[in-house]
């Protein structure tokens, strides 16, 4: 049998250091402006001292100077109103917890991807687009070869996520307090911290219906179904 070499980072980019991009809640702006007219007075001098005007033209009075058109205010826009930008989806934003997954995962540097499975997750999404996800506990599980391969990961990480009615997009991880291990046949390989990813950028499909999530990426043949938990505020 080969030698293979186990990769140093935990499973895909996103059950590695789960995701989940903001939503904004409603910003409020107005515009006011004002202008102010001045107007121009006509002077002469030589020192200070004025100017005799010329004489008057065919036994004409003497011309009268004009006098400057008066300037016109400018007029001020009216402020605008109030607007809000679009909302979290209220289904999406509470706890969660995942009951069931599957991916495909390079947990060799030299073999095809293997797929594994997992449970355990928790969410907590936040209409403001923050979120946290509580690793403590998982496990995920797959085999390769007759060998028993493992990741489990412990601590919290936050992201940032945006959603419309059908995708999430998880944009960053923001901070991490996490660590991930490799085992084969019980045998630890490998350690590390999980680290954030300003640069995330994952969107994955995914249905909700009251106390069900099921999120799905048929790029990277993610799977997974949730369910509803009291741990933060229940929406949708």
């Amino acid at each position: 049998m080969d030698e293979l070499t186990p990769v140093a980072v935990p499973l895909r980019r996103r059950a590695g250091a789960l995701v989940v991009t903001l939503f904004a809640l409603a910003v409020v702006s107005g515009v006011t402006a004002a202008a102010l007219a001045g107007v121009a007075i006509a002077g002469a001098g030589n020192g200070g001292v004025p100017v005799p005007e010329a004489c008057c033209a065919a036994g004409g009075p003497p011309a009268q100077p004009s006098s400057p058109p008066a300037a016109q205010p400018t007029a001020t826009p009216a402020p605008t109103g109030p607007t809000r930008e679009p909302t979290a989806p209220h289904c999406v934003v509470g706890s969660w917890r995942v009951v069931a997954e599957s991916y495909l995962h390079e947990f060799y540097t030299d073999a095809p991807a293997i797929p594994f499975r997992s449970s355990g997750r928790e969410y907590e999404f936040r209409p403001d687009g923050t979120g946290t996800i509580d690793y403590d506990g998982v496990v995920a599980t797959g085999e390769y070869r007759g060998d028993a391969l493992r990741v489990e990961w412990a601590g919290q990480v936050e992201f940032s996520w945006s959603a419309d009615d059908t995708t999430i997009t998880y944009h960053a991880y923001t901070s991490a307090d996490a660590t991930w291990s490799t085992h084969i046949n019980s045998r630890q390989t490998n350690q590390g911290p999980f680290e954030s990813d300003a640069d995330l950028g994952e969107v994955d499909d995914y249905r909700c219906r009251g106390g069900v999530l099921e999120e799905s990426n048929s790029a990277t043949g993610y799977q997974a179904t949730w369910e509803r938990t009291g741990g933060y505020g229940v929406y949708g």
